[in-house]
C-alpha cells in the first residue's frame, strides 16, 4: 500500500495557482487517491494567504477531503528538540516546517515539498512528483 504524502505548502501555492500542470495533475492524483493529507499549519498558512471569498470556498472544500492530522503535546516537545539540535549545528528552519516533516515522521508519511530544506533532517521521506 502507498504512503499518505503530507503536501507542503509551498505545493499547495502552487497547486491552486495551476500555472504548473504537472504539480496540479500529481495532487489532484494524490486527492483522489485519499493520499494527500493535511495537517493545521499548513492550514493556517493557507487560509492566511487568500484573498476573496471564492478562494476561502475553494481552500475549505479541497481541505475538507482530507487526512487532517492533529498536533499533540509530544508532537510539539519533539519539534522544538530539534529546532535545538539544528541550531547547535549551526542550520535555521523554520518552526513550520520541522513541525510538518514531525507530524509526517510520527504518521509514516511522505513530504511533498518544493523547499529543499527538509533535505537536512534524517528520517523524512520525500515524496517525489
Amino acid at each position: 500500500m502507498s504512503r499518505k504524502v503530507l503536501v507542503d505548502t509551498s505545493i499547495w501555492v502552487e497547486f491552486f495557482r495551476g500555472k504548473n500542470q504537472k504539480v496540479k495533475t500529481h495532487v489532484s492524483n494524490l486527492i483522489k487517491s485519499q493520499r494527500a493529507c493535511l495537517t493545521g499549519v499548513v492550514m493556517a498558512e493557507l487560509f492566511h494567504g487568500v484573498k476573496t471569498e471564492q478562494e476561502v470556498e475553494l481552500l475549505n472544500e479541497t481541505m475538507g477531503a482530507l487526512d487532517y492530522f492533529e498536533t499533540k503535546r509530544s508532537t510539539w516537545e519533539r519539534t522544538g528538540k530539534i529546532l535545538r539540535n539544528l541550531r547547535l549545528k549551526g542550520v535555521t528552519m523554520p518552526l513550520s516546517d520541522v513541525l510538518l516533516a514531525t507530524i509526517a515522521e510520527e504518521n509514516g508519511c511522505e513530504i511533498l515539498t518544493s523547499d529543499n530544506h527538509f533535505e537536512k533532517l534524517d528520517g523524512i521521506i520525500l515524496h517525489q512528483i
